[in-house]
């Protein structure tokens, strides 16, 4: 699958990867459409102490799942989604008091997880919500 990976501070690279595997707990989305956040721009010129090179930035993602790991119920192959970009451990404090997005131990998508700046991006079954009666480029504002 083509991917724009970037490839260290400043250097982004359109390329040929390999499409990621649907994991059990997860799902395989083709990604229609991805934000280009300010996050983005800061790490492409200044990098991000969250990533290792190269990496897929990407964390504002509207697509279609192609694929549905053994462990899913709740979403089904065709189900259009918007991806969260931050994933909570759901454990700490803050996503106790109901603070997810300040998770000390979040995992984010472009930083921990290969994100939507490219065909297909796999992750786990949560943080998503079915982008019903949305259009592919509204979702992604």
């Amino acid at each position: 699958m083509q991917a724009l990976v970037l490839e260290g501070k400043e250097d982004f690279q359109m390329r040929e990867v390999e499409k990621p595997a649907c994991p059990q707990d997860g799902l395989l989305v083709k990604v229609d459409s991805v934000g280009l956040c300010g996050s983005d721009v800061r790490t492409y010129f200044h990098g991000h102490h969250h990533i290792e090179y190269p990496v897929i930035l990407g964390h504002e993602n509207v697509g279609e799942i192609v694929e549905v790991g053994e462990e899913v119920e709740n979403f089904v192959v065709g189900d259009r989604i918007i991806v969260n970009p931050v994933l909570p451990c759901n454990q700490c404090w803050y996503c106790k008091k109901g603070w997810q997005h300040m998770c000390s131990d979040r995992l984010t998508y472009g930083h921990h997880i290969q994100g939507g700046f490219a065909e297909y991006m796999a992750g786990p079954g949560i943080g998503l919500a079915r982008g019903q009666g949305l259009t592919v480029a509204g979702g992604a504002r």
